[in-house]
């Protein structure tokens, strides 16, 4: 039996494993900054919210575009997120969300609904949000309809990074 490989699945397979070191770089770089926060002096503390911020935006350029969902924005700025630094959160669940925040992106344009890619995003959503001080439920009640689709949690989770990294 012989497999033959395609220029275009390598490619693909290649470009994967790019995004996966690219996520696990963007995630020790949060971790480290929030590390540099915790002990720094007010000057290092501020370098610190400008990497973090930098690599949200290093890593919103690897999922972007989010789906735009009316009055999601409302809906998660009033939960009041803890800010990144002052939340209980570590790398791994920096790292986690991260890639879940991808991983739903790419689900939504493969048009994968599954009940377990569903499950996936939903669950590290709500640890998300659950480690920056704040329950989704009710988000989650309210946009009923859209949460049936993985793109929903690749955006919920975006917001949550931006809104808990400004300063």
């Amino acid at each position: 039996m012989s497999v033959e490989v395609t220029g275009n699945a390598l490619a693909d397979a290649n470009e994967f494993l790019e995004d996966e070191e690219r996520l696990l770089a963007i995630s020790y770089s949060i971790d480290v900054s929030i590390s540099l926060y915790t002990v720094g002096s007010e000057d290092e503390k501020h370098e610190a919210t400008r990497l973090i911020w930098a690599s949200i935006n290093d890593w919103l350029g690897l999922v972007g575009p989010l789906g735009y969902y009316e009055g999601l924005v409302d809906h998660v700025s009033k939960l009041n997120l803890k800010k990144i630094w002052d939340a209980n959160i570590d790398q791994e669940l920096v790292e986690l969300a991260l890639h879940a925040g991808w991983y739903c992106k790419r689900a939504e344009l493969l048009d994968l609904r599954d009940n377990e890619s569903l499950e996936y995003c939903r669950d590290v959503a709500l640890e998300l949000f659950k480690a920056l001080g704040s329950d989704l439920n009710h988000v989650l009640d309210v946009f009923r309809d859209e949460s049936n689709q993985p793109g929903f949690y690749s955006t919920l989770i975006g917001l949550a990074m931006v809104l808990s990294s400004n300063a």
